[in-house]
């Protein structure tokens, strides 16, 4: 039987003979994919960075927008301390619904990070002005 099956693969033409190889080698793909996606699951749920690494207490960082945020959208922000990049929201209620602009480079106050791990943030610069310390 197996060497029927060798026989009729060495008489097979080119073309089918490189369907086979392909054939092969997506099975392994296959079987090797699910072999390790319990590995990977587990290892991207340690790595996530927007989910592990939010401060539990009540802590302020100063940061940079990198991708405008307005109104109820979703931008970027850059922690200046850390040079962290999280995505982000405006932080105030009535600034959502006004559909205020934060463009790029806007300075701006990370006030806290919500359970998906997305930063809150305020405009810095009246804060500052204000001279008020954190």
């Amino acid at each position: 039987m197996i060497n029927q099956s060798i026989q009729a693969i060495q008489e097979a033409p080119l073309v089918l003979k490189i369907l086979m190889l392909l054939l092969v080698i997506l099975l392994a793909y296959l079987l090797l994919s699910v072999c390790f996606a319990p590995g990977m699951y587990l290892y991207n749920k340690l790595t996530d960075k927007n989910q592990s690494n939010v401060d539990e207490e009540k802590t302020y960082y100063l940061g940079e927008i990198t991708l405008k945020i307005q109104g109820k959208g979703y931008g970027e922000v850059l922690d200046t301390e850390h040079q962290s990049l999280y995505p982000a929201r405006l932080f105030q209620l009535d600034e959502q619904e006004a559909d205020i602009l934060y463009s790029v480079g806007t300075k701006v106050l990370i006030i806290e990070f919500d359970q998906e791990g997305v930063a809150r943030v305020v405009r810095a610069n009246p804060i500052l002005e204000r001279g008020n310390t954190l």
